[in-house]
This record gives C-alpha cells, structure tokens and sequence, in this order.
C-alpha cells in the first residue's frame, strides 16, 4: 500500500499476525519485507517501506530478544497500528 507522513511518500506492508506463532508469523512478514524492500531497490525507487503491525502483536515482538534482534539486523522500519480503531500509534525507524 502506498501512504504519505508528513508530505513524504512510501510503502506499508501490512500484516495481521493472526497466526498462533509470533515467531511463525514474524518470520513470514519478514521475508515479504525484505523481498518487497529489495524490489523497490532494484527498480531505484527511492522510497521506504514499513512494514504495519497490530499493537497486540508488537507488544509480544517487544518482549521477544530473538525478533527484536532481527528487526534491528535487517533495520526493518515499523508502524504499530490499533487494530480496533485503525490509528496508527507509532513508528519505529
């Protein structure tokens, strides 16, 4: 999905992490992430991509070392989002 903050333009990959595993989920997203992240590379699109989570998923990411080192050692950039009302409640750069 293509979005706009601030004026500047980018892509959000949303995902539901509707699955029992945050790992099992965390780990699908990431790969889209990078692939789509790689794709706009390659096509020298210069814009940034965010990957969407719901708040409730953020908060078990939160308490996991093993993800949060992931989302660091491939910078993947964040928006945690209220599932219920839709609003966004952070970004993570």
């Amino acid at each position: 999905m293509e979005a706009k903050k601030n004026g500047e333009k980018m892509f959000v990959e949303i995902k539901t992490f509707n699955q029992k595993s945050i790992l099992y989920a965390f780990y699908g997203a990431l790969g889209q992430y990078l692939c789509y992240r790689d794709a706009l590379q390659e096509k020298s699109i210069p814009h940034p991509l965010y990957l969407a989570i719901p708040l409730y998923a953020f908060r078990k990411i939160e308490k996991n070392p093993f993800i949060l080192r992931r989302v660091q050692q491939h910078n993947v950039k964040l928006v945690v989002i209220n599932s219920i009302t839709e609003k966004i409640i952070k970004w993570i750069k």
